[in-house]
């Protein structure tokens, strides 16, 4: 019966069956589902690239930085040093230091006398002199 209907020009009818696969698509496909492997490896060597361009300058000047801090801490004490030596090369030169052992001996010669007044001005007292004027005397 179909043999006679295909020699007549009509077209074959099939039953419906399902289609196995159901394709669905809610909106346009990922990028990574959709470009070939070889240029997704292209694009993550580039962004590795660039990533190493960028940040390569900026580990240098921060390393930089912190060498230089310490560089900088050097100098700084390089400097106090010679300022130190050049106020005591300046003391030297100017005679500070004699006025300043000069004074000193003053002072201790001061302080000695204070001393004996002191203890001779005790003495009697502990001599048995009592009453309001022990301790003094002129």
């Amino acid at each position: 019966m179909t043999l006679g209907l295909l020699a007549q020009g009509e077209a074959p009818t099939f039953p419906d069956i399902p289609d196995p696969v159901i394709v669905t698509q809610t909106g346009p496909l990922p990028p990574w589902e959709t470009l070939p492997p070889q240029v997704i490896v292209l694009i993550v060597f580039a962004m590795v690239a660039g990533a190493a361009l960028i940040l390569t300058p900026l580990a240098r000047a921060l390393a930089r930085r912190i060498e230089g801090s310490s560089r900088k801490v050097e100098g700084e004490v390089a400097e106090l040093r010679a300022r130190l030596e050049a106020m005591e090369q300046q003391a030297i030169t100017s005679g500070e230091f004699e006025a300043t052992d000069h004074r000193m001996y003053e002072l201790e010669e001061r302080v000695e006398f204070v001393e004996r007044l002191l203890a001779q001005g005790t003495e009697p007292a502990r001599g048995g002199q009592g009453g309001a004027g022990r301790g003094r005397k002129l």
